[in-house]
This record gives structure tokens, C-alpha cells and sequence, in this order.
């Protein structure tokens, strides 16, 4: 018969992976803070400035599902760190806001996931705000009030990726980083405005992304253009050297296939 030492047994369940801790559920109507490991499936209504649902590295993920409604003054959710994703809908209605926001603690950068709908209503107030971190959007962003934005990348080296599925009704996504990169994935229509200062854009995945507006006046200088498809706001260098401008009609083939499509 084997036998271990009871300290290499100890050794042994230290380094076993520790599974991550499962959501607690939120059922009812409320209006308590929360951060980390919370999944909200009622209506979290959050004012004094205060952020209704937080991500935190030293937390937990936290997801505000399909049925979940956030209505909040001035901040929705937010990943700090860590990862936040909505499913349902998120409103902010206060100034200087955010729906969601995502920022870095430490070395962690924040993720953030959108499958649902975020409205925001007011001066300076964007539906996702990237201080520094990744975001993927699935789904819906309609920002409206002076100064406001549908996306907003502020920090350095921000991703953004519009995924088959994006619906911007309001507002647009800009960059004030130029280090930051904004893909298009798979298909959709880029009917809002581009501007800002963006490292490239790229499209990614199969499908076709139709592009119909930029915010920038006029067609700067060419930009070339290598494989997988890199795009700048308002002009591309084609590799037939034609220049796509706005307001031009062009269809860019990649490996035989029509994936972007300028109008």
C-alpha cells in the first residue's frame, strides 16, 4: 500500500485550481451598489453619482443579465480589471457619465462584453467609455447630448471591437488615443461617425461591413492599406491605388471576396 506524506498531500491540494466563484443573483428591485461576482436580474436604479454594478479583479465578474435593468445618474457598470458584461438594458440620464466604463487596476486590464442595450442622455456622457481595456459589442448604443459619444477611447492602447450585431442609433466612436485599434468584425453597417485618432482600424472575420459615414471633413492623405484589411476614417488607399473618399462608391475585395464596401 502507497502512502504520501501528509505535507505532499497538503502540497498537492494547494495546487489544485480554485474553480471561480458562481454569481450571486440578484432578484429584486433595489438600490444597493455592488461589486464584484453579482448578476442583476431586476431593476438596480443607482443615483449620488455612484456606480451600480462593478467588475473588480479583487471581486469578481459581474453581468447584468437579459432581464436586468440598470438606471443609474451618471455611471452604469464598470470592469475594472476584470470582466463586465451586459445582457439587458443600462440608461444613464446624468451628465459626465457612462454607461460602461472600463478601466485597468494595476497590471489587469478591464473587459467589457455587450449583448443588449445602452441609452445614455446627457452633456458628456458616452455609452462606453475605454480608459484602458477591451470591449466587444454585440448589440445596441444610442448616446445622445452634446459632447456625447457612442464609444470613447481615452486611455492608451483601448480596443474596440464592433461585432456582427452592433447597432449604433446615436452617437459615435472616436478616439482621443492613437494608440488604440477599432475592429470590425464579421458584417454591419457603419452608419455613425468615425473620428478621432485611432492606431488602424481593421476588418476582421467573414462578411461584409458597409460603410456610409465618417465624421471628418474632407479627404486627407492616402494611407496604404495591407492584408487583413486596415482602414482609415474617411480615406483608404486601395491596393489598386484607387482612393475611397467619402461619399465615393467602392467595393474592396480581399482574397476574391468583397468585405468592405464604401458608399
Amino acid at each position: 500500500m502507497l502512502r504520501f506524506p501528509v505535507y505532499a498531500i497538503t502540497l498537492a491540494l494547494l495546487l489544485l485550481p480554485i474553480p471561480a466563484p458562481a454569481y450571486v443573483n440578484i432578484t429584486t428591485d433595489h438600490t444597493n451598489q455592488h461589486i464584484g461576482a453579482f448578476a442583476n436580474y431586476a431593476t438596480l436604479t443607482m443615483t449620488n453619482g455612484k456606480v451600480a454594478m462593478t467588475a473588480a479583479d479583487y471581486a469578481g465578474d459581474c453581468l447584468n443579465a437579459s432581464i436586468g435593468r440598470i438606471l443609474a445618474d451618471k455611471y452604469g457598470m464598470r470592469a475594472e480589471g476584470a470582466t463586465a458584461i451586459n445582457r439587458g438594458y443600462v440608461e444613464v440620464t446624468g451628465d459626465n457619465g457612462a454607461g460602461l466604463s472600463i478601466v485597468a487596476n494595476g497590471a489587469n486590464r478591464g473587459t467589457a462584453y455587450n449583448y443588449g442595450t445602452i441609452v445614455t442622455k446627457g452633456t458628456s456622457t458616452s455609452g462606453v467609455i475605454v480608459s484602458e481595456g477591451t470591449f466587444y459589442n454585440y448589440g445596441t448604443i444610442t448616446s445622445s447630448g452634446t459632447g456625447a459619444h457612442a464609444i470613447s477611447v481615452q486611455g492608451p492602447n483601448g480596443i474596440v471591437y464592433l461585432m456582427t450585431g452592433t447597432d449604433i442609433t446615436a452617437g459615435d466612436v472616436t478616439s482621443a488615443a492613437a494608440s488604440s485599434i477599432l475592429y470590425l468584425d464579421g458584417s454591419g453597417t457603419v452608419n455613425f461617425g468615425i473620428g478621432g485618432s485611432w492606431a488602424s482600424i481593421n476588418k476582421t472575420g467573414t462578411g461584409t461591413w458597409t460603410l456610409q459615414v465618417f465624421q471628418s471633413p474632407g479627404c486627407p492623405s492616402d494611407v496604404s492599406l495591407p492584408l487583413p484589411v486596415i482602414i482609415h476614417p474617411i480615406n483608404v488607399q486601395l491596393p489598386d491605388s484607387i482612393l475611397a473618399c467619402e461619399g465615393d462608391s467602392v467595393i474592396l475585395p480581399v482574397n476574391g471576396v468583397n468585405v468592405v464596401k464604401f458608399t
